[in-house]
């Protein structure tokens, strides 16, 4: 709240990334994997309302990696197939903030030539979710197919639903 009313993004920053480093430092290893995403959720929802205020693409930067680095650790590491139902929804709830928030960027990026687009979140949330998606159905023979076809349909709709807004600033989102 403080960086927004002072359009302070150094602030935000670090106090996000201090946010996120603090499960990381506390951590005694014995602890869940709910309770740890949760957290992280209420940290990206709060992103998620500042890109709807500010364009702070370092401040999104930080929530993305963050997310997805400890997300990519903790399912490289100790996700247990016991896990899917809470690992699947969270997956899905952290792709759809930062996939909102490269919309929210877009529309608060005026350029000459249309919105600014940001690439890694445009390209980064769908390529990181599906490898992610892709470990949690791996013993499922066609789960990555179903999971493709699952992240281009949530994707041809957020483009459809962009174009008929007729924003022509959003056309090189779209």
């Amino acid at each position: 709240a403080l960086a927004l009313l002072q359009n302070s993004s150094v602030l935000a920053v670090a106090a996000f990334a201090g946010g996120f480093a603090v499960p990381l430092l506390l951590s005694t290893g014995r602890s869940s994997h709910v309770a740890l995403f949760g957290y992280y959720a209420v940290l990206n929802l709060a992103i998620l309302f500042i890109a709807w205020q500010r364009a702070w693409r370092i401040l999104n930067a930080v929530g993305f990696i963050a997310t997805f680095a400890v997300a990519t650790a903790w399912g490289v590491l100790q996700y247990q197939p016991e896990h899917y139902a809470s690992a699947q929804f969270f997956l899905l709830l952290f792709v759809l903030i930062y996939l909102l928030t490269a919309v929210l960027y877009a529309r608060n990026t005026p350029t000459r030539l249309g919105s600014a687009v940001d690439s890694m979140l445009v390209f980064g949330t769908p390529l990181i979710g599906f490898g992610l998606q892709a470990g949690l159905v791996r013993q499922d023979e066609f789960g990555s197919a179903f999971s493709a076809l699952g992240f281009s349909a949530l994707y041809l709709a957020t483009a459809l639903l962009l174009a008929r807004r007729k924003a022509s600033g959003e056309r090189l989102l779209i």
